[in-house]
C-alpha cells in the first residue's frame, strides 16, 4: 500500500535552477530535468532519490540542417553533449 504525503514548507521557487540550488544546500528534495541535475550529480553535490518514480521527460536533441554536410564542429559538439548527459536510466548505474 502506498502512503500519501503532502509536503509543507516555507520555500517556493519559480525556476528549476533555484530548486536545484536549494537541494544542493540541503533545503529539500527537488525534481529537475536531467540536463540540470547530471552535472551536480557527477560533482557529488546531489544524490538521486525516489528513482522508481522518475517523471518522463523529453529527450535532449541537437538540431542541424539535414540537407548540409555534418561538419566536424557539429559532430564534436554532439559527442561532447552525449558525454556530459548520459542516456536514459543513468541514475540506476
Amino acid at each position: 500500500m502506498l502512503a500519501s504525503y503532502t509536503p509543507r514548507g516555507n520555500l517556493a521557487v519559480t525556476a528549476l535552477e533555484a530548486a536545484a540550488a536549494a537541494a544542493v544546500h540541503g533545503i529539500g528534495v527537488a525534481q529537475v530535468p536531467d540536463a540540470l541535475a547530471v552535472p551536480m550529480l557527477q560533482a557529488g553535490k546531489l544524490k538521486p532519490v525516489l528513482t522508481d518514480w522518475v517523471a518522463p521527460a523529453p529527450s535532449m536533441k541537437i538540431v542541424y540542417p539535414s540537407n548540409r554536410y555534418l561538419t566536424a564542429k557539429v559532430r564534436a559538439f554532439g559527442d561532447f553533449v552525449a558525454g556530459i548527459y548520459p542516456g536514459k536510466g543513468w541514475w540506476k548505474g
